[in-house]
């Protein structure tokens, strides 16, 4: 159990981390556009269900 919980952290970490960089980066350009802003969140919903879908298939 602890390797998936292992997998599940690696995937959220890393991902919430490229999600900050990438709005680090949106946020320093002018104008931002929402788009850019969907799309990071769109990255970090779908590292919420890589994980949930390791969990639940465990």
């Amino acid at each position: 159990m602890l390797e998936l919980y292992q997998k599940m952290y690696a995937i959220l970490a890393g991902r919430a981390d490229d999600a900050i960089s990438a709005l680090e980066d949106i946020a320093a350009r002018e104008p931002w556009d929402a788009q850019s802003v969907l799309s990071v969140a769109d990255e970090l919903r779908q590292a919420l269900l890589e994980a949930e879908e390791l969990y639940l298939n465990a």
